[in-house]
């Protein structure tokens, strides 16, 4: 009945909310997802109860999600591989938790393989082409799109050139290029940017054309050379700290912005420059430059024309340490050759909230791994400058996954944390 298609999607829209709830960066992503996977599909040509159906699923695409620690989806940082595995067994995890769902069985379809891409490189099966269920290659370019165009834990809302860009990039790539072009047609004639008002956020459009003078080729021989100052224009356009530096050699910088002397504490260019020698190691506190340019090195050996996310201190004009984070991208330019565009942010109450968060375990509350690493490695640090000895105590559960086959996780916890008391 109607009643109860309407009870069915306001318990759906709630789970989803409660999935949202989880990433504070992304509150509302499910909702999004769906409808901008409805709106692909009826332009594809979907009837009416095959539009109801995709919006379902489309709500519950990551609800696996619930089975992932929050401090890995928050994290700002780039995640280890152990944090990229725990976070890519959400689609597992979703299809386990739909499967049960006997009256909509394409939940499973959305919730398993919305990570698949086109050329087989996806997960959790490495599916490729058609054989992708075509579900899941709307859902993949909706999800995708929604992600650029957010906020993140990691960086900010993305412009809508730029999405429009790297989706058609990602045309038989990662995802079909059917759904692609019908994302790009919307994206076209979403001349008002309707689909991503934020209240209070700047004008995100960028006229088409000075974003395509930046593009940088994946062949290198064919790369663009692009005038210093289009790149600059391009910069200006992007939200937050950005700045420019020689790719190699001394890495000189070429240019910061406002933003940049704020986060350092400097009135003028000149006291910037006083400050760090107008080069990128000397805008890096002299203890984290080492582990950084080891960071970005291997990235250059690795051929990578995008910078990951790194984190690092940074010393203002009045001493004070600043943590920061940064990403960028490797772009040719007439004057300069090969430079480094790179978008900075000061991050240091998330840093030090983060740190505090995790440095326990949610449910025993004693000390977790991230500290016993930090604490073990100081600890050694000690002992070969200093000597000394160390001593290590380990303890075990016997049978413990016996346990909680025979009693359940619930009383796993209760166990964990009897122990934990006992400690």
């Amino acid at each position: 009945t109607k009643e109860n298609s309407n009870l069915s999607l306001h318990i759906v829209q709630t789970l989803a909310a409660t999935i949202d709830a989880k990433d504070r960066y992304t509150n509302g992503h499910s909702g999004r997802v769906a409808q901008y996977s409805q709106k692909i599909a009826e332009i594809y040509g979907y009837n009416e109860k095959q539009l109801n159906e995709i919006y379902m699923i489309g709500l519950l695409h990551d609800v696996g999600k619930i089975g992932v620690p929050d401090y890995i989806i928050n994290k700002k940082a780039k995640l280890t591989d152990d944090e990229y595995r725990v976070i890519k067994e959400h689609s597992e995890i979703g299809a386990y938790i739909l499967g049960n769902i006997k009256e909509m069985p394409n939940l499973v379809t959305g919730a398993r393989w919305h990570h698949e891409r086109y050329d087989g490189s996806g997960y959790p099966d490495g599916l490729f082409g058609t054989h992708i269920p075509e579900i899941a290659r709307i859902i993949a370019v909706a999800d995708a799109y929604d992600a650029m165009t957010s906020n993140r834990s990691y960086r900010d809302i993305l412009p809508q050139a730029y999405v429009r860009n790297e989706i058609q990039k990602g045309k038989n790539k990662q995802f079909d290029p059917v759904f692609a072009d019908i994302m790009l047609q919307i994206i076209d004639d979403d001349i008002d940017y309707k689909l991503r008002e934020l209240a209070g956020a700047k004008d995100n459009r960028i006229p088409q054309m000075r974003f395509e003078a930046i593009e940088v080729p994946d062949n290198s021989d064919q790369a663009k050379h692009l005038s210093f100052s289009q790149l600059i224009d391009f910069g200006r356009s992007m939200p937050g700290g950005f700045f420019v530096y020689k790719a190699y050699e001394d890495k000189e910088l070429l240019y910061v912005n406002d933003i940049v002397l704020d986060i350092f504490d400097c009135d003028t260019i000149d006291e910037f420059k006083s400050l760090t020698g107008f080069t990128f190691q000397g805008m890096v506190y002299e203890k984290d430059v080492e582990r950084v340019e080891r960071s970005i090195l291997q990235q250059v050996k690795n051929s990578s024309k995008q910078l990951d996310y790194v984190e690092y201190r940074i010393r203002r004009k009045d001493g004070e340490l600043r943590w920061v984070d940064d990403y960028g991208r490797l772009v040719n330019t007439i004057e300069f050759g090969d430079v480094y565009y790179v978008l900075i942010r000061d991050i240091t109450d998330e840093h030090y909230e983060r740190a505090t968060l995790t440095d326990f375990d949610e449910l025993t509350k004693l000390f977790n791994k991230k500290h016993f690493d930090s604490i073990i490695h100081k600890r050694i640090g000690n002992i070969l400058h200093f000597g000394g000895n160390l001593c290590l105590v380990f303890l075990d559960i016997d049978y413990f996954n016996n346990y909680i086959e025979l009693y359940g996780n619930a009383a796993g916890n209760k166990c964990v944390c009897s122990i934990a008391e006992i400690l």
